[in-house]
C-alpha cells in the first residue's frame, strides 16, 4: 500500500487500539495487586498450606496456587520480595509432597501420575523464576506423567476440552525441555475431541515447525505475528472465553509466553523469565 495520509491514519488508529488493549491488561493486574495487597501479605504469613495437611487430596494444586499467586504479584507490581516468598513456599510444599510420598496416598492416588507431573512442573518453574537453570530433565519427566495419565485413565473418545488439556500440558513441557521431536509426535497423536483448542493446535504446530526448521511454509515474521495475536488473546484476563474452551487462567498463557520466548524471541534456546513476565503483562 502506498504511503498516503489514509494509510498513516489507519496505521495510527491500529497502533492506538493495540496499545490501549495492552494497557488494559497491565491495568487489570495492577488493580488486582492493589486490591489484594493486604490479603496477599497476610496469606503468606499464615500456615494455611499445612493446616489439614493430611486431609489435602490435592497438595500439588496447593503448590500450583502458590506459584500462580507469585506470578500475579509480579504481573501487577514490583514487589519481587513478596512474589519470591510465594515461589519459595511452592517449592517447600512440593518438597514435602515428595518427602512424604503423598501423591500415591489414599485420596491422591487416583490422579497419579498427573499429580506428580503437576508438582514437578511447579517445582521446576519456581526454581527457574528464582534464578536457577530450568530443569529440562524434570520437565521431560513431567511431560511423560501427563501423557501417561491420559493414556491410563481416559479412552481417547471420552476426552473433553479440559481433560484433553493434559495432553497439551505434555506437549508444552516437551517443547520447553527442548524435545521438539517428541512434542511433534504428541501433537500428531493429540486425542479427539479437540474442540475449541484447534487454534492452540495450529500455534503449537507453528512453534514446532519454527523449532526444527522443517516443513515451515511461513517466514519467521509471519509466524511471529500469528503467535503474538494468539498470545494477546489468551493472556487478556478480561477476554470472555468461548464456551467449551479450557485453559488454566495463569499458567496456560504463561507457558505460551515461555515457548514464545524460547523459540522466537530468544536466539540461544534458553528462556528469559523476566522478559516473559514482562510480555505476559504488557
Amino acid at each position: 500500500m502506498p504511503l498516503t495520509l489514509e494509510y498513516l491514519f489507519r496505521s495510527s488508529c491500529h497502533y492506538a487500539v493495540f496499545a490501549l488493549r495492552q494497557s488494559r491488561i497491565k491495568k487489570h493486574w495492577t488493580d488486582f495487586y492493589r486490591r489484594n495487597e493486604k490479603e496477599l501479605v497476610e496469606l503468606i504469613e499464615e500456615d494455611y498450606p499445612w493446616r489439614d495437611w493430611e486431609a489435602n487430596c490435592s497438595p500439588e494444586a496447593t503448590a500450583a496456587f502458590e506459584f500462580d499467586t507469585g506470578i500475579r504479584i509480579l504481573a501487577g507490581s514490583d514487589n519481587r520480595a513478596l512474589a519470591n516468598r510465594y515461589f519459595a513456599r511452592s517449592i517447600q510444599i512440593v518438597n514435602r509432597i515428595f518427602g512424604e510420598d503423598r501423591l500415591t496416598a489414599p485420596g491422591c492416588v487416583y490422579r497419579f501420575p498427573r499429580n506428580r507431573g503437576s508438582a514437578t512442573r511447579t517445582h521446576s518453574y519456581a526454581q527457574a523464576v528464582l534464578g536457577q537453570q530450568l530443569d529440562e530433565d524434570a520437565l521431560r519427566s513431567a511431560s511423560r506423567d501427563f501423557e501417561n495419565h491420559c493414556l491410563a485413565t481416559h479412552r481417547r473418545e471420552h476426552l473433553d476440552e479440559q481433560t484433553s488439556f493434559d495432553w497439551i500440558n505434555a506437549i508444552h513441557l516437551a517443547l520447553l525441555a527442548g524435545d521438539v521431536e517428541r512434542g511433534g509426535r504428541l501433537l500428531t497423536n493429540l486425542p479427539e475431541p479437540f474442540g475449541y483448542h484447534e487454534r492452540h493446535r495450529a500455534v503449537l504446530h507453528l512453534l514446532i515447525s519454527l523449532a526444527d526448521r522443517n516443513d515451515i511454509r511461513q517466514t519467521e515474521d509471519e509466524v511471529a505475528r500469528e503467535l503474538d495475536r494468539y498470545y494477546d488473546d489468551i493472556r487478556n484476563p478480561r477476554k470472555k472465553r468461548t464456551k467449551g474452551y479450557y485453559m488454566p487462567p495463569t499458567l496456560g498463557p504463561l507457558e505460551i509466553g515461555l515457548l514464545r520466548d524460547k523459540y522466537l524471541t530468544g536466539k540461544d534456546g534458553s528462556v528469559d523469565w523476566t522478559r516473559t513476565i514482562e510480555s505476559y503483562t504488557r
